[in-house]
């Protein structure tokens, strides 16, 4: 009895700990490695796509000290919006994507969230700008084809107090799904007149529907009973 109780427990505190860690995501806090102003976060892609006149990409986007969120961590990502509009051979306008890419089951329920923050002069928290900020959660077959994506505007979520604040996106995957990706997209940043003008991201979570984690405990449970 007290063996079976034992491994219930386990399984629970190891559900909650996954979940407290970003659920099935590695590195969700962008803290590994914990150096600063660097484009290498373990277990992400970050794409900065924009380039200059000359094909170089600009350096749209970064990990950095500064955008951390939670008081336990050391970095998130950095949004330069700034390096759009400068001027000379810079492109007129950056975009900056960071995803992670984990198993998925077909049919399965998933939960994806970030904490995002604006600065006060950021374009994105401004509704007649043409910069936006979205949370993707994509559903993704073999070839790394999109299934169907529910894609969230984060601008529509900003508390408009420069703090930080969770946009979250559910949705169920299709048949076909073998990977799903949790996205976040700065598009269309540029430089502002005042300053400070960034947008960071960071502290991502991924989870299945809760009742996708309780299934795990019903065989333990029922030859619990039988003994």
């Amino acid at each position: 009895m007290k063996s079976w109780l034992g491994a219930g427990v386990a399984v629970l505190l190891f559900a909650q700990a996954q979940v407290l860690a970003g659920g099935l995501l590695i590195n969700s806090g962008l803290d590994d490695p914990p150096d600063h102003e660097t484009d290498i976060a373990t277990g992400w892609t970050l794409v900065e796509p924009s380039l200059d006149s000359n094909g170089i990409p600009a350096n749209s986007a970064t990990f950095a000290s500064f955008a951390n969120h939670n008081l336990g961590g050391t970095r998130g990502l950095w949004f330069r919006n700034f390096e759009g509009g400068l001027g000379g051979d810079e492109p007129f306008t950056v975009d900056a994507h960071l995803y992670q890419d984990v198993a998925g089951t077909p049919g399965d329920e998933y939960t994806a969230s970030a904490w995002f923050r604006f600065e006060t002069w950021y374009p994105g928290a401004n509704p007649f700008s043409g910069t936006d900020d979205y949370l993707i959660l994509d559903f993704l077959d073999g070839s790394n084809s999109s299934l169907g994506a529910v894609v969230v505007n984060a601008d529509d979520s900003y508390p408009g107090n420069d703090s930080w604040f969770q946009v979250s996106a559910t949705g169920t995957a299709p048949a076909g799904t073998v990977s799903v990706r949790v996205q976040a997209s700065f598009i269309g940043g540029e430089l502002q007149v005042n300053n400070p003008q960034s947008a960071f991201v960071d502290d991502f979570f991924l989870t299945p529907e809760p009742a996708s984690a309780l299934l795990l405990l019903v065989p333990l449970f029922a030859l619990r009973r039988r003994g």
